[in-house]
């Protein structure tokens, strides 16, 4: 292919695969163009082609367009093979140029490799990345739904979890990994009566989780998952009017949560739980509060007090023990108190908890063990994973013998 026009005379333009060589009079190759460079520009007969080992370079003006246009920096691979015309390229100059074509072609497939690799690894971190945080779960029944909490989380490539069901506590997830999009974890059972793991799966849809998992039957469930609120206030509280929840005489502005179990009485100021029974809730929901309460539980016996329905601060016999999230003043399977203050079982107990946002501040008999620390999620048994609305106080009824007094709740200002 001839120039039409080009500086310094007539030149040769020779072309092989993405490589354009520029031939001077004297049969020689004095610049050479890698066009995969300017690959994505629009066709034009202009081309810039670098000329010798330094920086100047020629434009050359061609007959027709070579389907690329003006190049910028070009790929310099040997500037100068001495030739003795273009029709008789010998074969010893047709294997060094072809090695340095070669040479180069194989660099640019590997950079271009490399870059791929590193998109594909970008975007698979990217979706990985939108399933972390922690999300509030809703899984469907044939009766109705249950709640749930998972915590996704990432340390260095790999991927962390927790995860709390309709009962027990946060336990860590045994298998986690997001592949094609599909978010799909593991865990051994817990509570659930069932002989194999739970198993979810699900993937994304806008701000939504969406999956699968199986009864303890083995029926296949749907479930959705929200993002969970930071619960995060702009300012300190300001409190209200305390107010009675229990007056002492029936249970009047309380529920119980199955109608069919019912072993709650008043009797002379107490509220007594004799089994079998079932859960006490409150009729009025609350956003945040301060709540005192006197409790008084029997050798071995369980209960619990949960804040909005969703978060159990334990009361049990612990009289002596270490302090565990389990036991007594620990916010089940999430804070452990700094201290274990109990008494004996069969004696009267305080607790005067304060719930803002998610920091909460614990105080039993008297002592704090637990001061303004987050919950990160709902405990097992709640009655919603709602976590972003107001909820009731409710009295855990069903594992055991307990008896409640003095319940007041100061509420903050509306």
């Amino acid at each position: 292919m001839l120039l039409k026009e080009a500086q310094g005379g007539a030149l040769t333009i020779f072309q092989r695969r993405h490589f354009v060589m520029l031939i001077n009079p004297n049969s020689e190759v004095v610049g050479m163009k890698n066009l995969s460079h300017i690959s994505n520009e629009p066709p034009s007969t202009t081309l810039w082609v670098p000329i010798g080992r330094g920086n100047k370079k020629i434009r050359l003006t061609l007959p027709s367009p070579l389907g690329r246009g003006d190049g910028g920096e070009g790929a310099e691979l040997n500037p100068r093979i001495p030739l003795r015309s273009v029709s008789e390229f010998g074969f010893r100059n047709w294997f060094w140029l072809s090695l340095a074509l070669a040479l180069s072609f194989s660099a640019c497939s590997q950079s271009k490799e490399k870059e791929s690799q590193q998109t594909t690894a970008k975007e698979s971190a990217g979706s990985t990345d939108s399933f972390l945080g922690r999300w509030d779960l809703a899984v469907k029944t044939e009766t109705g739904e249950y709640p749930s909490w998972l915590e996704i989380s990432k340390e260095g490539d790999q991927l962390k979890g927790r995860f709390v069901g309709k009962s027990g506590s946060a336990r860590p997830i045994a298998q986690i990994a997001v592949k094609e999009g599909q978010l799909e974890f593991s865990l051994p059972k817990q509570y659930e009566e069932r002989s194999d793991d739970l198993v979810f799966k699900g993937r994304l849809g806008g701000e939504k989780l969406e999956g699968t998992t199986t009864s303890e039957e083995g029926k296949t469930l749907q479930w959705t998952g929200v993002h969970a609120p930071s619960l995060e206030r702009s300012a300190p509280p300001e409190w209200g009017e305390p107010m009675k929840l229990f007056n002492g005489k029936d249970l009047t502005g309380w529920k119980v949560r199955s109608t069919d179990k019912n072993g709650w009485k008043a009797i002379k100021g107490v509220l007594v739980n004799t089994p079998p029974s079932s859960d006490l809730i409150s009729e009025q929901a609350f956003e945040d509060f301060k709540l005192h309460l006197e409790f008084n539980i029997p050798e071995k016996s369980n209960s619990g007090v949960y804040l909005r329905g969703r978060y159990e601060v334990q009361i049990e016999d612990g009289y002596g023990l270490e302090p565990e999230s389990h036991r007594i003043g620990g916010v089940y399977g999430f804070l452990t108190p700094s201290t274990n203050p109990s008494k004996k079982a069969g004696q009267w107990q305080s607790y005067d908890i304060t719930l803002v946002g998610r920091k909460v501040t614990v105080a039993l008999n008297g002592k704090t063990i637990i001061d303004n620390q987050e919950i990160p999620g709902i405990t097992g048994g709640a009655l919603n994973s709602n976590e972003g609305t107001a909820g009731p106080i409710f009295l855990q009824g069903d594992h055991g013998k307990v008896s409640y007094r003095n319940i007041v709740l100061t509420p903050t200002k509306k």
